[in-house]
């Protein structure tokens, strides 16, 4: 048997009956665990355009058909499962049998230096390039722009 989350309850009663949620909470934990991860359900993993061959069926016709989806069932034990999930690889590995589709999403790229683009305590001094006093926000613009001339003058 193939891997396949185990969510919410099991009832091994149940086993291979049709499953539907029954409240949005369950279709959401549901929906997370499965559709979410799977290759069938494109536009999650990259959402840049509304195309329709990016979205899966099933979850549209469970969204918006009259019927229940016949692959959302209960596995052997009685776990609810979607019996065309097949997990999304995150990694980017190319071990996956459809890799060579050009609709699949790429990897974002991550430069090296990226945990590095700011300091995690910055210090003042790192915003100011001059050495000029940091002005406090309590005088105004006028005592500002007077100061430098004044000084020039004498």
């Amino acid at each position: 048997m193939a891997y396949h989350p185990k969510i919410l309850y099991h009832f091994p009663e149940e086993a291979g009956e049709p499953w539907l949620p029954s409240n949005g909470t369950e279709g959401m934990e549901f929906t997370a665990a499965f559709c979410d991860n799977c290759l069938y359900e494109r536009w999650t993993h990259h959402m840049e355009e509304n195309r329709e061959e990016d979205k899966c069926a099933i979850l549209s016709e469970a969204f918006l058909g009259d019927t229940q989806p016949k692959e959302w069932q209960y596995d052997d034990e009685g776990y609810p499962h979607c019996t065309k999930w097949t997990q999304f690889d995150w990694s980017g590995d190319d071990d996956d049998p459809d890799s060579d589709d050009p609709n699949l999403p790429k990897p974002i790229p991550v430069g090296p230096n990226q945990l590095y683009l700011w300091p995690l305590t910055p210090n003042e001094s790192d915003f100011n390039d001059s050495t000029e006093k940091i002005s406090t926000g309590s005088e105004t613009r006028k005592e500002r722009e007077k100061e430098p001339q004044t000084a020039q003058a004498e």
